[in-house]
């Protein structure tokens, strides 16, 4: 039999992907003995015919390197005592450059533009870095957050950002460097500093792949319940905050528009106890409405537990902005209904410049009803008997159209002997503070130490406090 000794074989086999006048992968051939001669061929057709020969490619090795684009099919053919052998055809698909294949070359990114195509078929690299890239350059349009977007591709691609010139070292001032598609990167950035984005191929299918990129400042506004009143109590027949919200832009948007809000209401509260619902811009910011606020919904709408509100004059704005939701107490409203509002950032009409979004809640807390409280100024006191008044004296938490009613419970003097006094009702519409008077009679009898009980009972929208009864004491003036 015939042992045929004459056989040879290059690897590795994988398809290279290289750009034109770019080296690829080292090919190595194996002979199964020494040959007396060997060269390197390509084609242009898989399979042949090998007939184009590369100059100077005889060793054992060859790293692939055309200077036009195509797909080419390099084999080594081996020449042996007994005839020449052709080895097995590796694949080399060799394209032009990306024309952003350098940094100094990086194609510009326009902030807000939305992304364009790109490409990394092709791609090189150099030194300081290891692994094929391409790379574009853009200027901040504002000193906040920008967000660089790449999507749409194959494999593992990372992104890099630096600052300024072409970078002579690795070090970025951001990376993005995970698994998953997009890869995003997001970083604060200087307005009008220029900043180069290097997008690589982390993996051989990502050196193949197409992407797209964009860059974005982060526009929009934020939501909160800042100014909103903290949780408290609501008077009977007074106009109160009931909630308030907060709108900031972020750094890189220079104006917005606010033209629609929606709230959402909970609670036990009723129309019965709330109308007239404004919202306000809190110009001084403190809060309340003081006469530096504006209504900026027009003419109050009515309670309900989802209200609309068309804003008027809310464009061209910037800087952070209050407002507040504003209704009138009934003067019969029920003490201890609820009320809670939220606004969403889903529920707000906005527009800004640049284009960018609502986030956030604001949600307000808890307010309830009570009725304004009434109550002695003391609850015992001590006079004599020797023709003097005395001034009884009640108080109110608070102003207003609510009044109660004095009158005598008991004791031990009688009215019209002792003392006199006539049942009255006391106002507060203009103080928090009433007094009426109590008649002390001299009856000029030794009858020892008297007194009269004074009570007190809500007459129209509010209600007792502690102090709801007064001992008057008598002292005898004849013992």
């Amino acid at each position: 039999f015939t042992i045929n000794l004459a056989n040879n074989s290059i690897a590795p086999v994988a398809t290279q992907n290289i750009a034109t006048a770019a080296n690829g992968a080292t090919l190595t051939v194996t002979e199964a003995s020494t040959p007396s001669s060997r060269q390197w061929y390509y084609a242009t057709v898989s399979g042949g015919p090998y007939t184009n020969l590369i100059a100077g490619a005889t060793g054992t090795t060859y790293v692939p390197n055309f200077a036009t684009a195509g797909t080419y099919y390099v084999v080594c053919v081996s020449t042996f005592a007994c005839g020449t052998i052709t080895s097995n055809q590796v694949q080399i698909n060799v394209v032009d450059a990306p024309a952003n294949d350098l940094c100094a070359s990086a194609t510009t990114l326009t902030v807000n533009a939305g992304s364009i195509p790109g490409n990394m078929t092709g791609s090189t690299f150099t030194a300081p870095f290891t692994k094929k890239d391409v790379w574009y350059t853009f200027t901040a349009s504002c000193t906040g957050s920008h967000t660089i977007t790449v999507a749409g591709f194959s494999g593992d691609i990372d992104v890099e950002l630096f600052s300024g010139a072409c970078p002579a070292s690795t070090t970025t001032i951001a990376s993005a460097a995970t698994t998953a598609v997009p890869e995003i990167l997001t970083a604060n950035l200087t307005s009008g500093i220029t900043y180069r984005v290097r997008v690589l191929a982390f993996n051989a299918a990502a050196e193949v792949s197409t992407f797209t990129i964009g860059v974005d400042s982060n526009n929009g506004l934020t939501l909160t319940n800042a100014g909103s009143p903290a949780a408290g109590n609501v008077l009977t027949n007074t106009t109160a905050v009931l909630f308030g919200f907060e709108v900031t832009p972020t750094a890189c948007t220079t104006s917005y528009n606010l033209s629609n809000i929606t709230i959402t209401k909970t609670g036990t509260t009723t129309t019965a106890d709330l109308s007239n619902v404004i919202i306000y811009y809190d110009a001084d910011g403190n809060g309340i409405v003081n006469g530096g606020e504006s209504a900026v919904s027009g003419a109050g709408i009515t309670l309900a537990n989802t209200m609309n509100f068309t804003l008027a004059g809310q464009t061209g704005l910037s800087g952070v902005r209050k407002y507040l939701l504003v209704a009138n107490v009934s003067s019969g409203a029920t003490p201890g209904r609820t009320f809670t509002a939220t606004l969403t950032s889903g529920n707000i009409t906005a527009t800004t410049s640049p284009s960018g979004a609502v986030t956030g809640t604001a949600t307000g807390n808890l307010q309830t009803i009570i009725a304004p409280e009434v109550a002695f100024s003391v609850v015992s006191a001590t006079t004599v008997e020797d023709g003097i008044e005395y001034f009884l004296q009640v108080v109110s938490s608070h102003t207003g159209s609510h009044t109660a009613n004095i009158f005598v419970s008991g004791g031990s003097a009688t009215n019209g002997s002792q003392y006199t006094f006539v049942p009255v009702t006391a106002t507060f519409a203009a103080s928090t503070t009433f007094t009426t008077t109590v008649t002390i009679n001299d009856n000029f009898t030794c009858d020892g130490n008297t007194n009269a009980i004074f009570g007190l009972n809500a007459n129209v929208n509010c209600q007792i406090g502690a102090n709801n009864a007064l001992q008057l004491t008598i002292t005898d003036d004849e013992q």
